[in-house]
């Protein structure tokens, strides 16, 4: 089966509905992404071959774990390649969303993306993500793949999020366990309150994921 059939079976497997073009706009996205990955280094090599499974589906499979809300304001920070800002708004165009990047090639190329899958509701914010906090309302959502750990995702992020209900969500892997237990010892200062743990596994029909958590972390309303 083609890489972008595999996106198709997955989504059906479970039940998440999507439209036709959604699928062209993913398969737009995938031939940005190989195009532009020699000259600014999005995924490695070896990711290019499996790019749906790895990135795509990896992305979306966490409509599978946590409630989105309808219409809900998502902040992908370090999102690099857009994961997983791109591939969320793709499925869902109801979210409004904003691709944080520090390095400016990448943002050139979340730009590109935007433009040529004529995206609304999305944005690209190219800067360091202790420099943002004044330069975006609050959202609902902080969502992070493959950037640094908890404590430092958790600083960054409190002040990103809307008081009431905003959550910090993290993609981890197998060094989850020493990485909860820095966060414990830190969480007074961060404000943390909680935190839930899901095992990611959202699509085994087509591939699996090992050692593969998403990280809801919650902030006390009060922050100050």
């Amino acid at each position: 089966m083609e890489q972008i059939g595999l996106l198709k079976k997955a989504l059906e497997d479970r039940g998440i509905p999507f439209q036709e073009r959604t699928i062209l706009n993913f398969e737009k996205y995938q031939k940005l992404i190989l195009e532009w990955n020699s000259r600014v280094n999005l995924i490695s090599k070896r990711d290019e071959e499996r790019l749906i499974t790895r990135h795509f589906l990896s992305s979306l499979g966490l409509v599978t774990v946590v409630n989105i809300g309808e219409r809900s304001r998502v902040l992908d920070l370090g999102s690099g390649g857009g994961f997983p800002g791109i591939p969320l708004k793709l499925l869902r165009p109801d979210l409004e969303v904003f691709l944080v990047e520090s390095k400016r090639k990448k943002g050139n190329f979340l730009n590109e993306v935007i433009g040529s899958l004529d995206l609304e509701g999305i944005e690209v914010v190219v800067d360091r993500a202790e420099n943002i906090e004044n330069k975006i309302e609050p959202v609902d959502f902080v969502v992070s793949r493959a950037v640094t750990n908890l404590s430092d995702l958790s600083r960054w992020s409190r002040g990103l999020l809307k008081r009431e209900e905003g959550r910090l969500v993290a993609f981890k892997g197998m060094n989850l366990k020493k990485e909860l237990e820095m966060l414990k010892k830190r969480a007074s200062k961060l404000r943390v309150k909680g935190w839930r743990v899901s095992r990611y596994d959202p699509f085994p029909s087509v591939f699996n994921l090992k050692e593969s958590y998403i990280v809801e972390v919650f902030f006390y309303r009060e922050l100050l």
